[in-house]
């Protein structure tokens, strides 16, 4: 024993041996532990290799990424399922769903593979018939499942990076109690970043791929962590307060370099650092003692922050700011003062170019109201039949002014449509209207005006009712499109027919002066609805009612249908048969005629029906009669010529508000 103690202590090489025998056992040793604990990721090598070669995933699978970063310790996966495993899950189903685009700008019914569908969730409800499952379940609600994703620009995917931000504050409002309930809901979130093959030319100036964040949402169903929702994260959880106020900081200590190259490439194209810090400077950024930031909506591309600066001495100035997804994360395109004009005006805060207009608005306004005194004054006496038709103008087109900038995101967002198929069936449907109005005319001479007005309201209400409910296209389409078509097919020509019946030849002109400029006004207060809900709820907002949830759009309908309710109780306040004559008012009445040796008299129904005939008749005649004159044909072809101006018009009309929604917010 002492000899090979003697051995060991005075032997270098078997010192150096014995060394090395233990580093390499203490290396194996680590590496087993290592590739234990890794072993899940190794079992579907070949899925994870496949994605990352095909460029869905640049983060390494095996990178360690919290899947919540707002949920504690206690609600992150079980060890069973990897954060490699979620991954894959999302890299396969978004894979799965980007083949199985619409070939066109419309949805298509898809079958969904059972290996797609056995990643989703499929629980939730008594039934489950509001899963993600379900939804792909079914041809149809997969097809139109699949062409919202793409609108929101989450298929297809041309290459994932998964993030893990640090989220900032939520808002205290209901939207972010919401959404934070649905994230306390789900058993593991994960957010990436997807960069968009959406086959862009990228020799157009400035181009940059499109980039979408991500956030997936993860329940559990029998020991397995599935795939629940998919959804756009907010600012907040993005980081993106935390990333404005270090980008406004860098500007206040005079880093305006370094603040102008956090920016967007974008932003950098239209100005340069000393055009920036001038920007801000004048708009009063730098000079607030600190900033409330606000609510946010979607843009193309990005989000619309809004905020208020607090500039001391109780004052403050209202702006919003535009971040741009990128690979990178949010970055800033521009920032914008909203500081209304009146707001600039008795603030103090107007330029000369304010002032000016102040001037001239306050000049047009006088003016405006002194046309409405002097159609006041001029049909003082007229029957209070009058000014319920002037009533019912104002409120029907407040309603039908917010409903027409509605159609579109309605049959598009709640009815599933395609931009292409919203537009075709909105402009079939106008037609439609326009036909329709040409046999009002005949009914209302068949049954008066306050039963034909009674009709067209009760068919307002009943569609402003329907559709608040609906989604689906055929119930939409027979219990809203239809009766509010012929509603408004009849209130607008009856409404006329109104205002010649209850004024003088003498008091005519001013009863239609008033009633066109209340017509412009009712337009004017349906926009200011229609912006004031969608800028308070957002374009994807929602609100319980009666057991129900309402989209935005479907808000603005059940707006409509209050509207109509004192309409409704103000028709039943005319009186029938009231006529303004030269002589005064007279109230026709009507005489019971004894019944004839043939039969009874005809029904309300018959003579309505008689009469749209005759109406039908009588057109032709008059249309035949004018062919053979040559102002006819010289009347015709103005019209032919300036269709297409109204063409034109129509189809901004329809296209604007979709258009001004996704660029600008």
């Amino acid at each position: 024993m002492k000899r090979f103690v003697h051995f060991v202590r005075h032997t270098r090489r078997f010192r150096y041996t014995l060394t090395m025998l233990l580093v390499f056992g203490a290396l194996f040793a680590v590496t087993r532990t290592q590739s234990q604990e890794d072993a899940p990721a190794e079992e579907p090598s070949t899925s994870a290799e496949a994605a990352t070669d095909a460029g869905h995933s640049e983060a390494s699978p095996e990178a360690n990424v919290p899947t919540s970063t707002e949920k504690p310790s206690s609600e992150t996966p079980a060890a069973s399922v990897s954060e490699v495993e979620l991954r894959q899950k999302v890299v396969k189903l978004l894979e799965g769903l980007g083949a199985r685009i619409s070939s066109d700008s419309t949805p298509e019914t898809v079958t969904i593979p059972s290996e797609i569908l056995e990643l989703v969730y499929g629980g939730d409800g008594a039934d489950g018939s509001e899963s993600l499952r379900t939804k792909l379940s079914d041809a149809e609600q997969a097809g139109t499942f699949i062409h919202d994703l793409r609108l929101r620009g989450f298929v297809p995917v041309k290459s994932l990076r998964w993030i893990n931000p640090v989220a900032d504050a939520p808002l205290e409002s209901s939207k972010d109690n919401e959404a934070d309930q649905q994230d306390h809901a789900a058993a593991a979130t994960l957010m990436a970043i997807i960069t968009v093959d959406d086959k862009r030319n990228p020799d157009v100036p400035n181009w940059e791929p499109r980039h979408r964040a991500i956030k997936i949402h993860f329940k559990q169903s029998a020991g397995d962590l599935l795939i629940s929702d998919i959804k756009h994260p907010t600012v907040r959880e993005l980081g993106g307060i935390t990333y404005l106020e270090d980008f406004i900081q860098k500007l206040k200590e005079g880093k305006v370099d370094e603040a102008w190259a956090s920016g967007s490439k974008l932003m950098q194209s239209k100005r340069d650092a000393t055009t920036l810090l001038a920007d801000l400077k004048d708009a009063g950024f730098l000079d607030a003692t600190s900033i409330e930031w606000g609510e946010e909506t979607g843009i193309e591309g990005g989000y619309k922050l809004r905020g208020t600066l607090d500039l001391g001495d109780e004052k403050s100035l209202p702006f919003y700011v535009a971040l741009l997804e990128t690979e990178d994360g949010l970055k800033v395109l521009d920032f914008q003062m909203t500081d209304s004009f009146l707001g600039r005006i008795f603030g103090g805060r107007g330029d000369t170019l304010d002032m000016v207009v102040a001037v001239i608005a306050l000049a047009l306004v006088l003016g405006f109201i002194y046309i409405i005194v002097s159609y006041v004054k001029g049909l003082w006496g007229s029957p209070r039949e009058l000014y319920i038709l002037f009533f019912t103008k104002i409120t029907e087109y407040s309603a039908y002014g917010a409903a027409q900038l509605t159609f579109m995101f309605y049959l598009r967002d709640d009815v599933g449509l395609s931009d292409i198929g919203a537009g075709t069936y909105y402009s079939t449907w106008s037609t439609i209207v326009t036909a329709v109005t040409m046999v009002v005319g005949a009914i209302c001479d068949a049954i008066g005006i306050k039963k034909t007005l009674l009709i067209g309201s009760v068919l307002l209400l009943l569609s402003r009712a329907v559709m608040p409910y609906a989604d689906d296209i055929w119930i939409v389409t027979l219990l809203g499109f239809i009766p509010l078509g012929i509603g408004v097919a009849i209130t607008g020509p009856v409404l006329s027919v109104g205002i010649k019946r209850y004024t003088t030849i003498e008091g005519a002109a001013l009863g239609f002066g008033l009633f066109y400029t209340l017509m412009n006004v009712g337009w004017a207060v349906g926009a200011w609805i229609f912006d004031v809900v969608r800028v308070n709820m957002g374009e994807r907002g929602s609100l319980e009612f009666m057991g129900d949830t309402l989209s935005t759009w479907q808000v603005l309908f059940g707006l409509g249908f209050f509207i109509n309710v004192p309409d409704l109780l103000a028709i039943l306040w005319m009186r029938d048969g009231a006529e303004m004559t030269e002589d005064g008012l007279k109230i026709h009445k009507k005489t019971s005629e004894p019944e004839k040796a043939e039969g009874p008299a005809p029904s309300l129904l018959a003579r309505s029906l008689a009469s749209v005939k005759a109406g039908a008749i009588g057109s032709v005649k008059v249309f035949g009669d004018n062919f053979i004159h040559r102002a006819f044909w010289v009347f015709i072809l103005l019209i032919g010529v300036t269709v297409f101006t109204r063409l034109t018009f129509f189809h901004f009309h329809i296209t604007w508000p979709s258009y001004g929604i996704r660029y600008f917010g």
